[in-house]
């Protein structure tokens, strides 16, 4: 890493550990890249706000690794990916699975079109569309900031395979009244280190259902 680059390096390396997750180096090296390339893009897209190269690191890179343990199955969609959070970060450190970035805004997935120029992702693809006219069943949903429990599943429901998992990322819990078909497993806080706000994620499985087939 050069001078420039050092900062960030150090805060990924310390919370991974803190995390427990052992990535290879190519996987560090494409995470840094990530943050060093949001960071730059924020001032010019508005896609987050302006922040140290620490805090880009420890509010969008470890956060969206923290929910890492929570996926199941080998195809990831990440709805309303914007500029690709959480499944960017999620894909770099997960070259086992398959992932989709689905948003509808072609402007806010600039970055996520650019890293994949940048990096070798063979696994990960960029989808500009809008959720309703997409197809395809994924074993797990994740979206970090799509809206509420209704609001996902309007969207995302025919995108979801039978027995899949929806990974809904909040800030304070939300208890939600579940919808038909659709029960939470569970409802946990997230740590995430340099982050003092309340991260959580709420875990809900889609029941298999008749006409599903």
């Amino acid at each position: 890493m050069t001078r420039h680059d050092t900062s960030g390096h150090q805060v990924l390396e310390q919370g991974l550990a803190a995390m427990g997750l052992a990535l290879e180096e190519q996987a560090r090296f494409g995470l840094v890249l990530f943050a060093e390339e949001l960071q730059r893009f924020a001032g010019s897209y508005s896609l987050i706000s302006a922040s140290s190269r620490q805090e880009v690191v420890q509010r969008h890179v470890l956060d969206a690794l923290s929910i890492l343990p929570n996926l199941q199955g080998k195809t990831i969609l990440d709805l309303g990916c914007g500029p690709g959070l959480p499944g960017l970060p999620l894909a770099i450190a997960d070259a086992r699975r398959h992932y989709v970035l689905l948003d509808r805004s072609e402007k806010k997935t600039r970055l996520v079109r650019h890293m994949l120029r940048r990096l070798a992702l063979p696994h990960v693809r960029c989808v500009v569309l809008e959720a309703g006219r997409f197809a395809g069943h994924h074993d797990t949903v994740v979206t970090r900031a799509f809206g509420n429990l209704a609001s996902v599943v309007a969207a995302c429901d025919h995108l979801l395979a039978p027995g899949g998992r929806l990974v809904l990322m909040q800030g304070q819990a939300r208890q939600e009244q579940a919808l038909p078909h659709y029960t939470l497993e569970r409802l946990a806080a997230l740590r995430v280190p340099g982050v003092a706000a309340s991260r959580h994620v709420a875990l809900w499985r889609k029941e298999e259902r008749p006409w599903d087939g």
